[in-house]
């Protein structure tokens, strides 16, 4: 006879809830951040499980644009004319 695994699926719903409430309250947290507040709330347990879940629901964090600079001309260096001269 042979034994197998019955998979059970987990109800991550409230976890999911608390998550969006935290992001929206702080958009420059991260999932490690939120992980830590959920965890302390008794909501998760493993930091793989909040970074699918995270990643799921499109809660990243937006990367701020590079402003782009003008671009400056490069100057070349003097040639002294004497010596003991910079």
């Amino acid at each position: 006879s042979v034994q197998q695994y019955q998979l059970m699926p987990k109800d991550d719903a409230a976890a999911i809830k608390r998550m969006k409430e935290l992001a929206s309250e702080n958009r420059r947290y991260g999932y490690l951040r939120l992980h830590a507040m959920l965890r302390r709330e008794g909501r998760v347990v493993n930091h793989k499980r909040t970074y699918r879940l995270y990643t799921e629901h499109g809660l990243q964090v937006r990367t701020k644009k590079r402003r782009k600079l003008p671009r400056r001309d490069r100057v070349a260096p003097q040639v002294p004319d004497r010596p003991m001269q910079r």
